[in-house]
């Protein structure tokens, strides 16, 4: 073969290499809104709903108002680039927090008068209602945690038993945990006691609830004997056609602990799960669990090889929810001393890193400049616009401020990468595929232009 057709085939080489480069290159990368803050104070989204509103608190941040107060944490719902402070319930320490919101605007949380108080608002309403307490002569804290669209709230509140008893069969007078159904159409409230509760000490909570009336949540429950086993935390699903009957999760062994967060329309619950990853210490992971099929999954680690610190964390990665498309986000360990935890989402039997997935000038693991750090993905709608927590650094070297974002997908459009800098002294470096392409053409080009000179 000849030089001619050497270079030829090169050329032809590269073209494919370009080709097939572009197709692998056709990876979904999102755009970037921050969420900016209420009244000076950084904010935490916890909520988007199909409307594209996203819902949360402001809190603290050492701010304060010109007289010198300190400004209120609230919470706060946005939409279209327009906020709304939620307000809080009068009296008290004027605050607020919200955690779930559903599709026609209704979001529930809690409020802080003298203890905390388990409501809902409409975001466009500004009037605030009380969810009723277990016990309606005692100030006892009451959570709301998330709402569907037929306004049933899920949530927990402290309830005083009258008949449990403790190891030795005396009386516990002192409050415990029980989830709730709240059904703002009629008023009625709905307590949900522990899976196999049998006047034990134990709690319970109701986490999330879909568009069917399908729950889900945590109970405590004692393994074993009484007197002897420890209390377990395990996972359950239940139903509003039946909601005292409640259906464990079968997500590993009786003794290890599992906490869902999530579930969507089609019966999928997502959490976090105990298993026993190395030297006999037990980590949590995330899991989606298939209510048809009891089948587990394991959501995939960002970083095979890191076990999180276990002085102060015991979570390897958690999934916050999961929408009707079965696209999961979460939360997942990066590096360690210190814990470091980066955004994900799960989809397609792969977990990714959102940080990688946005233009790199915005992207603060890429550049090393000022950008975004996302730590955690707390929810996704149905076109899978994704609402998360991070750290924003607004220029080079300063300080890093807690903000809330919103991700907005671009299908098929690959984020725009970094510049490949050139640490070589000697002049040489690395040379990307296309400019390999380039050089090759223009080579060939000299070359045939110099043949027919001669």
């Amino acid at each position: 073969m000849n030089k001619l057709n050497k270079l030829a085939l090169s050329g032809l080489f590269c073209t494919s290499a370009a080709f097939f480069s572009s197709l692998a290159g056709a990876v979904e990368s999102y755009t970037i809104t921050d969420l900016g803050e209420l009244s000076s104070n950084p904010l935490i989204v916890n909520a988007i709903n199909d409307n594209k509103a996203a819902a949360g608190y402001s809190f603290f941040a050492n701010s304060v108002a010109a007289d010198k107060r300190i400004i209120p944490a609230h919470g706060f719902a946005w939409e279209n680039d327009i906020f709304t402070d939620l307000g809080a319930l009068p009296g008290g320490t004027d605050q607020s927090v919200i955690f779930g919101l559903n599709n026609g605007g209704m979001a529930t949380g809690y409020s802080v008068t003298t203890v905390e108080r388990g409501i809902y608002t409409n975001i466009n309403a500004g009037t605030i209602e009380i969810i009723p307490p277990f016990i309606t002569d005692a100030p006892l804290a009451m959570r709301g945690l998330s709402v569907n669209d037929a306004g049933v709230i899920v949530g927990y509140g402290y309830f005083e038993p009258t008949d449990d008893v403790d190891p030795d069969g005396k009386l516990i007078t002192s409050p415990r945990l029980r989830g709730f159904l709240f059904d703002t159409a009629s008023a009625t409230l709905t307590r949900l006691d522990p899976l196999d509760y049998d006047k034990k000490v134990v709690s319970a909570s109701v986490r999330d609830i879909n568009q069917n009336g399908r729950f889900v949540g945590w109970s405590q429950k004692y393994i074993g004997s009484y007197l002897v086993e420890n209390i377990a935390t395990r996972s359950f699903y239940g139903d509003l056609a039946e909601p005292n009957t409640l259906i464990e999760l079968q997500l590993g062994t009786e003794k290890e602990y599992s906490f869902p967060w999530s579930i969507n329309q089609n019966n999928k619950v997502v959490g976090k799960k105990q298993g026993v990853i190395k030297d006999g210490r037990n980590y949590y992971s995330a899991f989606i669990y298939d209510i048809a099929t009891q089948a587990v999954t394991d959501i995939g680690r960002l970083k095979n090889d890191y076990l999180p610190d276990f002085k102060y964390s015991l979570d390897i990665s958690i999934a916050f929810d999961i929408n009707d498309v079965d696209q999961v986000v979460g939360s997942a360990l990066v590096d360690v001393v210190p814990n470091t935890y980066h955004a994900f989402i799960y989809e397609n039997g792969e977990t990714k890193d959102l940080n990688k997935l946005v233009d790199c000038q915005l992207n603060m693991n890429n550049t090393g400049a000022n950008g975004w750090v996302f730590y955690e993905a707390k929810s996704i709608n149905k076109d899978g616009v994704i609402v998360g927590n991070g750290l924003y650094q607004s220029e080079p070297k300063g300080l890093f401020k807690k903000r809330a974002f919103l991700l907005t997908p671009n299908p098929g459009v690959a984020p725009k990468a970094c510049p490949v800098e050139n640490t070589d002294d000697s002049g040489s470096g690395s040379i990307p595929v296309a400019g390999l392409c380039l050089l090759l053409f223009a080579g060939l080009f000299r070359r045939v232009k110099s043949r027919r000179v001669k």
